[in-house]
Parts: C-alpha cells; structure tokens; sequence
C-alpha cells in the first residue's frame, strides 16, 4: 500500500498534475482576477433562478394541458395509472420528455386547435416556443462568461447549440 502511495506521489510530480490544494489556490487566484465577481454571480443566480422557476411553472402547465388533451403521442397506461409521452418507437416508455419536446408537442396542440377553430388565424406567434425552448436551455445549461461586464454566456462549442433563437 505504502509503495502504491509513493509510486502515485512520484507520479504527480513527473506529470505536473495539481494537487487539490494547488487547484485551490490557482481557483482563489482566478476568482480574485474577476471585477465584482460576487455582485455578478447575485445577479446571475437571481436571473437564470427567475428563469428556471417561469419554466418549471410552465413545464406543470405543459404536462397538464398534455394531460387533459390527450397530445401527441400520449400513451396512458390504465394498469400503472401514468401517462407518457412517447417520441418513436425505440424510445423507452419510461423515459421523461425534455422541456422542448413538452413544449413543442403543446405548440402543436394550439396550432391544431386554431387550425380547426379559425383557419384563417395567424400561426407565427407560436414562432416564440423556440425562442422560450432557446432561452431555457442557455440558463439551464450554459456556463457564465465571468469576465464579461454584463451578464453573457459561454457560446463557444459544445454549447453553440444553444443560442438558436432566432429562426432567420
């Protein structure tokens, strides 16, 4: 055991790889490096919390109207009393549906529902569901650029996907 210790520690040293202590410093460094960090990771945190909580409160609704609509793909299991939403036929029924997948199943309900009751209505307001479904997923998912003066995301790969929010 003794021997695996020193062959570890003989390791480290030959392939410089930091030591917690060392990553710790370096991390303390970096934050002392950033103008009002502790100001922007407040109003950060407040921001992409407000956010999150307007998704979640939507995803209940989505789930709801998905509920009481019977939306696409609905599959209701009478035996376990659950509902699922199914995406193709390789998909586990017990996985959950993402955010957008809700959203973009509730943006075809509402595009049914008008189609049928007024024809002649203006679908492009519906347009927005990406938009919303874009926004979530940079709060969700992307990292802060700290060193920015204004609250701004990391859109460098692997989150360049993220930013799609405007269609043209």
């Amino acid at each position: 055991m003794e021997e695996d210790l020193k062959k570890f520690k003989k390791l480290i040293e030959e392939k410089k790889i930091s030591t917690v202590e060392e990553m710790q410093a370096e991390s303390i460094k970096l934050a002392k490096s950033i103008p009002h960090l502790k100001e922007k990771y407040e109003r950060a945190r407040m921001i992409r919390g407000d956010v999150m909580e307007n998704c979640i409160t939507l995803e209940t609704s989505f789930n709801e109207l998905l509920l009481r609509t019977g939306g696409p793909d609905l599959v209701i299991n009478p035996e376990e009393k659950t509902f699922k939403l199914t995406t193709g036929l390789k998909e586990e029924l017990g996985s959950i549906p993402t955010f957008k997948k809700r959203a973009l199943a509730v943006k075809e309900i509402i595009a049914n529902l008008l189609k049928e009751h007024n024809p002649n209505e203006d679908l492009s307001p519906l347009d927005n569901f990406e938009k919303l479904i874009a926004i979530r997923d940079i709060f969700a998912h992307v990292p802060i650029n700290w060193f920015s003066p204004e609250l701004e995301f990391n859109d460098n790969p692997p989150y360049k996907h993220f930013f799609k929010i405007n269609s043209d």
